[in-house]
């Protein structure tokens, strides 16, 4: 199978402080990859050169069999690419619906009457139908995430990059994200998520765990043969 997404020895620094030193990996259709490490590894970073926050320094980034590294982030949201961030980026003073509506205006320029169907449907998948007249304001940290996971999703993505979507989420709310993601797969929407806690890993059931540290994979493969590797133990626990 062609793979949907394709790192080549990308690199980014700031100030003369190496934030990704040669990442290389590949991504499949509907593959669920998540992406651990100790903070400051690189694993935002990451996120944000693929989806267009930063450029890198150099190296590639083939979507679809498309170079897209020089694009801007728009462009690539267009393609298919869409991301959430760890701190939700939600707009307060709109409701649960109306944050889901702007994507579907801006992104898909869908009419309101087709726009509003969708995301009546995208509020039931991601269980926030109940609140869909609530001001995003008041909603949780939690709910918030879960309303990103759907404003994204308005976005009708190939690729979603979660930056730690249950950090800070309370257990029951961490339950309902993670049905929500590998509903996600379902769909056939291939997922990367950054995680740097590895309390929920086995529950996520990744296809495959990439670990960082300082801006370089130490280890990829199956999520038993990362956690137990030497390097990944040292990196989050030291020499």
């Amino acid at each position: 199978m062609n793979s949907l997404l394709s790192v080549k020895d990308l690199y980014k620094g700031f100030k003369g402080l190496r934030a990704l030193a040669g990442i290389s990996f590949t991504l499949k259709s509907s593959e669920l990859l998540c992406i651990i490490g100790p903070n400051g590894a690189g694993k935002t970073v990451l996120l944000n050169v693929i989806s267009g926050v930063y450029p890198p320094d150099s190296g590639e980034i083939i979507f679809n069999n498309k170079n897209i590294e020089k694009l801007d982030m728009p462009s690539r949201v267009k393609l298919g690419i869409s991301r959430t961030f760890q701190i939700p980026r939600v707009f307060n003073s709109l409701t649960v619906i109306e944050n889901l509506l702007i994507p579907a205006f801006t992104i898909r320029k869908m009419s309101y009457n087709e726009a509003l169907r969708e995301a009546e449907k995208i509020l039931k998948f991601i269980r926030l139908d109940h609140l869909k007249y609530e001001l995003s304001k008041n909603l949780s940290g939690g709910q918030k995430k879960l309303l990103e996971i759907g404003r994204a999703l308005m976005t009708s993505p190939r690729l979603m990059l979660l930056d730690e979507p249950l950090a800070g989420v309370n257990p029951i709310l961490a339950e309902l994200i993670i049905e929500v993601l590998r509903g996600l797969i379902e769909r056939g929407i291939s997922v990367i998520i950054v995680n740097h806690e590895t309390l929920y890993l086995k529950k996520i059931k990744p296809d495959r765990v990439l670990a960082m540290s300082s801006g370089r994979i130490i280890a990829e493969g199956p999520l038993e043969d990362v956690i137990s590797n030497k390097a990944v133990i040292e990196s989050y626990l030291g020499r």
